[in-house]
């Protein structure tokens, strides 16, 4: 598994993203509520994004979901997309229980990006056990 890859091009992403909208580390760092110094971590990967983050940097970069930052798709292999998700939503009848702060909207983005950035061993192909 290529856990630092996913950091780098995560990184990568929204440095792309914040230099496109011209805003410095300083800005984006102040709308996001964290250092200057963890953006640039962020942005080349040493710094790990929680959730809540995610989605704060990319309401920020004026995106419409935290799913456009990663671009694992384009960018790494994939294994089958049989992932199953647990985010602590408790489930019953084989429905998420909206009991929770999540969103179903939020929910199935933060199923997505789980889906999206699980890298496979380097010359695995998608369909392969």
């Amino acid at each position: 598994m290529v856990v630092d890859d996913i950091y780098k091009l995560l990184g990568e992403s929204v440095a792309a993203r914040r230099k496109a909208l011209s805003l410095t580390q300083s800005d984006l760092a102040k709308l996001v509520g964290l250092s200057r110094a963890s953006i640039a971590n962020i942005e080349v990967g040493r710094q790990k994004m929680l959730v809540h983050q995610l989605y704060a940097v990319a309401t920020a970069l004026q995106l419409e979901n935290a799913g456009q930052l990663l671009p694992m798709a384009q960018r790494l292999e994939h294994g089958p997309s049989n992932v199953r998700v647990h985010i602590g939503v408790p489930e019953s009848s084989g429905s998420p229980a909206m009991t929770s702060n999540v969103t179903a909207r939020q929910r199935a983005e933060i199923e997505n990006l789980v889906s999206n950035a699980r890298p496979t061993r380097a010359g695995s192909k998608a369909g392969k056990s």
